[in-house]
């Protein structure tokens, strides 16, 4: 069955948001108020409660601003959860996992060199978080495979931990 334009429910880090799913990722719709209010947003009868963004959100915007313009890095973002499809026809539900994998950085990076990019990760953590177990031992599986990755609380520490990979694949 082909997948693409299919609507899905995720449920996601406690939140349930809306989408459309195309090419292997969910395209998200503007986020909106779950429960009784939302069909009466839904109707127009009340305005949409406006969405506060949270600490990491805040530093995924100073990272991607930090580091959009740099020529010798393209920059993808990876959202890791699981879409729910809901099937009408036989009144069921099916999941579909997206993302690279549970506990993968937030932000993949290829880093170009000469002839080639080196693959990169940085995990965007809010100030004073620290990566959960899944994310640490992911981080450390990817480690071992050569695959450079840093936690970074900041625009700042992003570029830094760019730097340390420019730094450390100069020789490759």
């Amino acid at each position: 069955m082909e997948l693409s334009g299919q609507r899905v429910i995720i449920r996601h880090a406690g939140l349930v948001m809306t989408g459309r799913y195309r090419a292997g990722m969910v395209q998200l719709d503007t986020p909106h108020p779950i429960a009784v209010e939302a069909s009466a947003v839904l109707r127009g009868q009340v305005q949409a409660a406006t969405v506060k963004p949270s600490a990491e959100a805040l530093v995924r915007h100073e990272v991607r601003e930090a580091i959009g313009a740099l020529p010798d890095v393209y920059l993808m973002d990876n959202p890791v959860g699981q879409a729910e499809f809901y099937e009408p026809n036989t009144n069921s539900f099916r999941y579909v996992n997206y993302g690279l994998e549970e506990g993968s950085p937030d932000l993949i990076l290829a880093l170009k060199k000469k002839a080639y990019a080196v693959f990169c990760g940085l995990e965007l953590k809010a100030p004073g978080k620290a990566p959960r177990k899944n994310q640490v031992e992911c981080h450390r599986r990817w480690g071992r495979a050569g695959i450079l990755i840093a936690t970074v609380q900041s625009g700042q520490e992003a570029l830094l931990a760019i730097e340390r990979f420019r730094i450390a694949t100069d020789a490759v």
